[in-house]
């Protein structure tokens, strides 16, 4: 599961340093703008895996019951 959120957030964290550097060349994120907007995405991607499997879960279970 960490894995998967990890690989993610350092995906969308790449695309966002890029964003910034394209935008704002003069000033593109820093180490610690970086590592908190790796935070952020981690904990993004940490909540969507988690409502992900609470609905495959929940699918599983109505489609036992039928």
């Amino acid at each position: 599961m960490f894995k998967v959120a990890f690989g993610a957030a350092f995906v969308l964290t790449l695309g966002t340093w890029v964003f910034f550097y394209i935008k704002l060349p003069d000033a593109p994120l820093g180490p610690s703008a970086t590592t908190i907007v790796f935070g952020g995405w981690f904990i993004g991607a940490l909540i969507v895996k988690w409502i992900w499997t609470k609905i495959q879960k929940r699918e599983e279970k109505s489609d036992q019951k039928t």
